[in-house]
């Protein structure tokens, strides 16, 4: 069982499937017209933003031969492995005795369960961000509230001790849960791509993301360079202009792709005519000019296994586009 073609053809799908609205997220119809988006909290009607189909989600997980809280790792597992035994379980032999049939196994993944795993993983990691925000901001608080006066220089040179060490970030890059993540993503997304197409990564830095991958390892991790396309952000969404500019710089990032893609001489010209034709329709349409805001970090693939990073799923061959707002 596969999930099934219908719906729109998505050139651009966003990772991962279940994010919340930010305001940075008004320039996507200008730089990513016709991107496929998943479950989006807080959503703003009217935007030309397409919806990628999702199968319904399962209410519960029961029949993976055990219950689980929503976010477990071990589901993912749990279910391929209930998918590739084939001894008869105990329910089977007591049905069996009363002569009654033996309920029907599932052939393949079902996409219902794979997309209810991905949204309690999802959302599970979602709200620990938030947790471990607000753990954050209430240690700046307190940090402040005890800081020692700027005449003290003894106290000052002990201010750090008392920080515990389990509330600062390690920024530790986890492959292991990106690949799971992925893994769901690419099941669910890739009957709906048209060729040329790609990822379009819209968290931010978790210590778990591609954001993180990006900027901690060398810059050749995986057989290639990563491209940076620096951009203005539009957060007016009153601003006209998107539905004539948003196809050219579709057209202009399509061509870049197939560039970096191909290893093709250019690259550099159609990098440098896209960052200016962004810069100067916002600011005929605004009437001022903007600061670049926005980075699109471009990652394209070289074919072959041994050249592709652990995390990514088998067969996996898109280009990676990380939505990097500037902090």
């Amino acid at each position: 069982m596969s999930p099934s073609p219908s719906g729109p053809r998505c050139h651009y799908v966003a990772f991962p499937l279940t994010i919340s609205w930010r305001s940075d997220f008004w320039s996507l119809p200008w730089y990513l017209p016709g991107l496929c988006l998943g479950e989006v909290s807080g959503l703003p009607p009217g935007l030309n933003l397409a919806s990628l189909p999702l199968p319904p989600r399962r209410e519960s997980l029961s029949g993976l031969g055990r219950e689980f809280r929503p976010g477990e790792l071990l589901q993912w597992q749990q279910y391929r492995d209930f998918l590739d035994r084939g001894e008869e379980e105990e329910g089977d032999i007591i049905q069996s005795l009363k002569g009654q049939p033996p309920p029907p196994r599932p052939v393949g993944l079902d996409p219902g369960v794979v997309w209810t795993l991905d949204w309690h993983l999802e959302t599970f990691l979602a709200d620990q961000d938030v947790d471990l925000g607000r753990v954050a901001d209430q240690q700046d608080d307190l940090a402040a509230l005890i800081a020692p006066e700027e005449w003290d220089e003894d106290s000052r040179q002990q201010a750090a001790a008392w920080q515990d060490p389990l509330l600062t970030p390690t920024e530790r890059f986890d492959p292991e849960l990106l690949k799971l993540r992925l893994e769901f993503w690419w099941y669910l997304a890739a009957p709906h791509l048209s060729r040329p197409a790609a990822l379009i990564c819209l968290e931010g830095r978790t210590g778990r993301s591609l954001a993180d991958w990006h900027r901690q390892q060398p810059p050749a991790e995986g057989g290639s360079d990563w491209l940076e396309i620096s951009l203005p952000l539009v957060q007016d969404p009153a601003m006209d202009g998107a539905a004539d500019f948003a196809p050219r710089f579709a057209a202009g990032l399509a061509t870049l792709l197939e560039a970096v893609s191909r290893r093709t001489p250019g690259i550099e010209d159609a990098h440098r005519e896209l960052e200016a034709l962004a810069a100067r329709e916002v600011t005929s349409r605004s009437g001022e000019s903007r600061p670049a805001a926005l980075t699109l970090a471009i990652w394209s693939p070289i074919p072959g296994p041994e050249t592709a990073p652990v995390f990514l799923p088998a067969g996996f061959d898109l280009p990676l586009i990380l939505w990097l707002p500037r902090e």
